[in-house]
């Protein structure tokens, strides 16, 4: 998990990897919820258009990539497959501020991700 951010001001986009636990059913992910949540705000964050590329602007989130793509190119995490995830909440995350991104299929568990972003904000951050 690792931030993309403007040095000294905030991180503006939050990138992950995402696959299924050995022997999951796939997720589809034209039914994936994406929140994003701080101490103050909570937003859904809504796909883009075709839910794949990197034309995320505030508030949205799309599939990246897919590493290790099974069969035909679609929006459904299957065994074996990687999504890389971008999320661009429409305020940035600051310095020392704890957050969260929630996946949440429309079957099965929800997967939380809870991460503080670090003190002095670069351009490329990993996230702890």
């Amino acid at each position: 998990v690792y931030g993309v951010g403007t040095p000294g001001d905030s991180i503006r986009m939050v990138n992950f990897t995402i696959g299924l636990a050995a022997g999951g059913t796939p997720i589809d992910f034209e039914k994936v919820v994406l929140i994003y949540s701080n101490a103050t705000e909570l937003e859904t964050l809504q796909p883009i258009t075709g839910w794949q590329g990197t034309a995320v602007t505030p508030g949205t989130w799309a599939i990246a990539s897919v590493q290790n793509s099974r069969g035909t190119s679609n929006n459904e995490l299957e065994n074996g497959e990687l999504f890389d995830i971008c999320a661009y909440p429409a305020r940035g995350i600051v310095k020392n501020d704890a957050f969260s991104l929630e996946v949440k299929p429309d079957i099965g568990a929800s997967i939380s991700i809870r991460r503080t972003a670090p003190a002095s904000i670069n351009g490329v951050n990993i996230l702890f």
